[in-house]
């Protein structure tokens, strides 16, 4: 669990002072920012990027090559990727985040709490499983 949670701290502080140089340097270049659309874009790509952390942790834990790991969580990535051409997924599920930021990023209306609710029970889920499988191996 410390493993993933100073993952997730460091995917969260990392991102948050990306986004804040971005919007540092287009005001410098063009004058102004869209914060509000910057913030909401990149709080949704936050949220899959946490699931396909969860993700990699629990595979990391499942296998004890790291090859086999990445095999397994880029699986996973190509999966979600697969997922998105099926609309109750894209809308119901974590899958559509990616579709949805690049909507919020352009400005338009998106409905995110089916995807970011999934997300994070997502993401809980991974975790718990990885804990507890974590706990029943020899060190």
């Amino acid at each position: 669990m410390a493993k993933l949670t100073a993952d997730l701290l460091l995917l969260a502080g990392s991102t948050l002072a990306a986004t804040l140089l971005c919007g540092a340097m287009t005001t410098a270049l063009f004058g102004t920012v869209a914060w509000r659309p910057l913030f909401s874009a990149v709080g949704l790509w936050l949220a899959f990027a946490i699931v396909v952390t969860s993700a990699m942790s629990l595979f990391s834990v499942w296998f004890r090559s790291r090859g086999a790991a990445a095999g397994a969580g880029l699986a996973f990535f190509f999966v979600t990727l697969l997922a998105t051409v099926w609309p109750p997924a894209v809308r119901y599920s974590f899958i559509g985040l990616s579709s949805q930021s690049a909507t919020a990023l352009t400005g338009g209306m998106v409905a995110w709490p089916w995807s970011v609710g999934t997300a994070l029970l997502g993401s809980c889920l991974f975790a718990m499983v990885s804990m507890r499988t974590f706990e029943r191996q020899e060190l």
